[in-house]
């Protein structure tokens, strides 16, 4: 029975089976645990919208989670329920979708998310039950969604993909451009409550981050900003935010400061992950000189970053001013590993740019942890001579992936004959077209067996290996507090910590 205030959900499903058993090799499956900031994001701004409306956040960690779920709406019975999905979530969000029509087949289903934001005219349509599918952000599509259930009528199609129900194929995609809300997002937002996982939970057990706090970790995710300035030829960030990327937000820094006070005082929180795609470091020093209004120096932060922005950042002086301040860890991609000066996926960086951002980063007291994007061309030989390279690279660990085909990016279009799972014919695209798992395979090239083989290979030696030895010791004596760190990282591998003794360097060196 429908309650009289009109309820609606935002959910956010939980990869298949094989990942939350960690039977596949999609590394950082820990992320879906993350407290879902999108889904809180969005209710925030539907409640700034609309007053007389019942929002209601389910993250969906476990099976039992859905099951939850779904007693739950059987009793409710939403008017609407907005499911979020990222590559490896269509399949659930399928299987979801299509309880929930067994339920009440009057309840709207709406998705948005990447797979939703790749869409292009001809493409089949991977949501079996949805009812809408958005692009972009989706805060416009959501509200309106939500007024036509007040309104008792359907929105306009402009908002949404238009798919052909017979043919099951896409005929325009969505045009939404990212919405402006973003910068008016108050530190409020966060007092949102998630149904079935407290806050308290995600701190305790989920959202783990490296830190150099000396007590516990307790990290929390934070947006800073939202879009990105470059354009990878493998990543769906053109599609989403426009070609030319110009939908590039921030959030004003004494907001994000704001919200950071709150979180160390309210939760304890004291390290913090950025969720931008690619963090901005001139706004992010902004955001340090708003903390030190409230009387903060340092708070850890760390987040993704492009090498050439890290190269830049230090250039300009700015990198070892915001290690300092607590940014001590970065995640960045190495694309480029072999001895020479390709541009590989439109990253525009050298393999001496490369060593040159590493070598500083460790300068300024700065870990990184690595993303290796594979080539998929690349044969047994040479995938094995550039994983040895990547040996030697100062950095604290690594996750190696072969470079992925998302649908309808300029590296899709250009490997597309070569997909064992083509989304227009193979829903295993949907569960096998991410990270580690090999779905391009050229002729006469790298076979996803060896491929696999080739990375244990790596890690059976890596964390033993002269250069990581090295560079951990020499990270631990110039940095002291890097060594509670270093310690349990090589506590976590079964591995001994490296004696502290001095590096010796060679002349060639």
């Amino acid at each position: 029975m429908k309650h009289s205030t009109p309820v609606f959900y935002f959910v956010k499903p939980h990869p298949p089976d094989n990942i939350l058993n960690r039977e596949s090799p999609v590394p950082e499956n820990y992320k879906y645990d993350w407290e879902p900031l999108v889904l809180k994001y969005l209710v925030w701004a539907c409640k700034k919208r609309f007053q007389d409306i019942d929002t209601r956040i389910w993250h969906l960690i476990s099976a039992e989670d859905d099951e939850k779920l779904l007693r739950d709406i059987r009793t409710t019975m939403p008017s609407a329920v907005f499911f979020t999905e990222i590559d490896i979530l269509t399949n659930p969000v399928n299987l979801l979708a299509g309880k929930i029509k067994a339920i009440d087949a009057g309840i709207f289903i709406a998705v948005g998310g990447k797979q939703s934001s790749l869409l292009r005219k001809g493409d089949r349509m991977p949501f079996d039950y949805a009812d809408f599918v958005t692009g972009g952000d989706g805060i416009e599509p959501v509200i309106a969604i939500i007024q036509s259930c007040l309104n008792n009528s359907l929105p306009g199609k402009n908002l949404f993909v238009q798919w052909d129900k017979q043919t099951g194929r896409v005929t325009s995609n969505a045009s939404n451009p990212q919405n402006s809300t973003i910068v008016q997002l108050p530190a409020s937002f966060r007092s949102l409550q998630v149904e079935n996982h407290s806050f308290g939970e995600y701190i305790a057990l989920h959202q783990k981050q490296p830190s150099l706090a000396p007590e516990t970790a307790r990290t929390s995710p934070v947006i800073i900003g939202t879009g990105c300035p470059h354009s990878c030829s493998f990543c769906q960030a053109p599609l989403e935010f426009g070609d030319n990327n110009s939908s590039y937000l921030m959030r004003p820094a004494k907001t994000v400061a704001e919200e950071i006070l709150f979180l160390k005082n309210e939760w304890q929180v004291n390290n913090l992950f950025s969720l931008e795609s690619n963090i901005n470091f001139r706004h992010l020093a902004a955001v340090y000189e708003e903390l030190e209004n409230f009387g903060i120096s340092h708070f850890p932060l760390s987040g993704f970053v492009r090498i050439s922005d890290i190269n830049t950042a230090w250039e300009n002086g700015m990198l070892r001013t915001l290690a300092k301040k607590g940014m001590r860890f970065l995640h960045t991609g190495i694309d480029l590993v072999l001895n020479d000066d390709r541009d590989l996926y439109n990253k525009h960086n050298s393999y001496d740019e490369v060593i040159q951002c590493l070598k500083r980063c460790a300068e300024c007291g700065i870990i990184i942890f690595a993303t290796y994007i594979g080539n998929p061309e690349s044969t047994v030989d040479s995938f094995r001579r550039q994983l040895d390279l990547l040996m030697t690279m100062p950095i604290a660990d690594v996750d190696i992936r072969l470079a992925i085909a998302l649908r309808n990016t300029d590296y899709y279009r250009s490997v597309e004959p070569n997909l064992l799972y083509h989304p227009d014919k193979d829903n295993r695209y949907f569960d096998v077209q991410n990270y580690r798992y090999q779905t391009i395979q050229f002729p006469g090239c790298i076979t996803p067996e060896e491929t696999y083989a080739g990375i244990k290979r790596f890690f059976d030696r890596f964390y033993s290996s002269p250069g990581h030895t090295a560079y951990t010791v020499e990270m631990m004596q110039k940095y002291p507090d890097t060594i509670d760190f270093f310690r349990a990282h090589y506590a976590s591998k079964n591995i001994a910590l490296p004696d502290r003794k001095p590096v010796q360097h060679t002349a060639q060196e």
